[in-house]
């Protein structure tokens, strides 16, 4: 199971993951996958939606922890675009694309930069 996607497993997977995660940053990917599946999802992907996200997105409780998993997630490359498109409904050809992709994501909701990248078609 990719550290990104919210475990439903017992406790026996949870430690199983719990290697993949810094010290005392439990949980982190719970509000990853949670922001991934409510905000980027084929309903949000929107030049619109993510408009009202980049304005509202540092109000977020948990802004700088999923800020790092956000960054964390772009630099490990550890999720498919398969397991992208189960959580989000946004279809990528290959991972690179959804890289890119998210990439652009990450630069526009979290540093202010360029225009809201539009998703797959």
């Amino acid at each position: 199971m990719p550290i990104w996607r919210k475990s439903t497993h017992t406790s026996s997977s949870t430690a199983r993951n719990s290697r993949s995660r810094p010290a005392g940053e439990t949980g982190q990917w719970d509000d990853l996958s949670s922001f991934m599946q409510g905000y980027l999802n084929v309903e949000m992907a929107g030049p619109y939606y993510l408009l009202q996200i980049r304005r509202t997105i540092r109000s977020f409780p948990s802004y700088d922890a999923l800020r790092r998993s956000f960054e964390r997630m772009l630099a490990e490359q550890t999720m498919t675009c398969g397991e992208f498109c189960e959580n989000t409904w946004l279809d990528f050809e290959t991972d690179e694309e959804m890289y890119e992709y998210l990439g652009k994501i990450h630069a526009y909701l979290f540093l202010g930069q360029g225009e809201p990248p539009l998703p797959p078609d």
